[in-house]
């Protein structure tokens, strides 16, 4: 049966994303009737924000399942001809989610005062992200993982072209893809299942400056849901108990 979301700020069990599934990753193409939104235009974030308001989000009680709160920011460049999202690549030789793509965030601290604290101050500390530079327009569903910690995707919008200062200590790269080239590069990577839970693993292909790139686990889940949104991807598959 399907896992019910609730209304906003509800709270219930949404799959997690782990490591790549053993599928064979397939190329997906959708007839989609609904128009993608254009972030370039008037206008569009408050209609962004009115749409994540009014969504039904998933919330994870993590004290309760003993996961560790935490945030990101899904940073949306908004450029005169293109919309773009921003991802990390973590350093090879941190303790955790060494060498991986993400998005800027973080743990949360006793000092912040929400979420969206959380993932501005962790933005800024990463890549230089200055807090007035973004204008906050939601959240996502929150993604527990197999590494113990409930994130919680804010999501976030800024003027471009911008260019990021590196934390080094942190960070060792960053890329920007175009709205369009991640959808381009989406694959199903297979499915798996967590606590119980039977959910779809995503996958997002891209290049810059040559060099290709994968985005898995739950960034591309974070992503996914994140083009869903915004009608350049159908709706995400229904976590569900097998």
């Amino acid at each position: 049966r399907c896992l019910r979301r609730g209304r906003a700020g509800s709270r219930s069990q949404p799959g997690p994303c782990g490591p790549p599934g053993t599928g064979v990753p397939m190329s997906r193409r959708w007839e989609w009737g609904r128009a993608a939104a254009d972030l370039t235009e008037p206008g569009a974030l408050e209609a962004l924000s009115r749409q994540l308001a009014a969504r039904n989000r998933t919330e994870v009680p993590a004290l309760d399942l003993g996961l560790r709160a935490s945030a990101v920011l899904l940073p949306i460049i908004r450029e005169p001809t293109a919309t773009r999202l921003l991802f990390i690549v973590r350093q090879a030789d941190l303790k955790a989610h060494s060498g991986q793509i993400a998005f800027p965030g973080g743990k949360r601290d006793e000092t912040d005062t929400s979420v969206q604290h959380t993932a501005l101050r962790e933005s800024f500390e990463e890549v230089g992200l200055a807090q007035h530079l973004v204008t906050v327009c939601g959240l996502l569903d929150d993604v527990p993982t197999p590494a113990r910690f409930n994130i919680t995707p804010v999501v976030g919008a800024l003027e471009g072209p911008w260019q990021p200062v590196h934390n080094p200590a942190e960070v060792a790269a960053t890329l920007q893809p175009t709205l369009q080239a991640l959808v381009a590069g989406y694959r199903l990577a297979g499915h798996s299942t967590w606590r119980g839970v039977h959910y779809a693993m995503h996958e997002f292909h891209c290049h810059e400056a040559g060099v290709p790139h994968r985005i898995w686990g739950a960034t591309a889940r974070m992503t996914y849901q994140l083009l869903s949104e915004l009608g350049h991807l159908p709706p995400p598959p229904p976590d569900h108990l097998p």
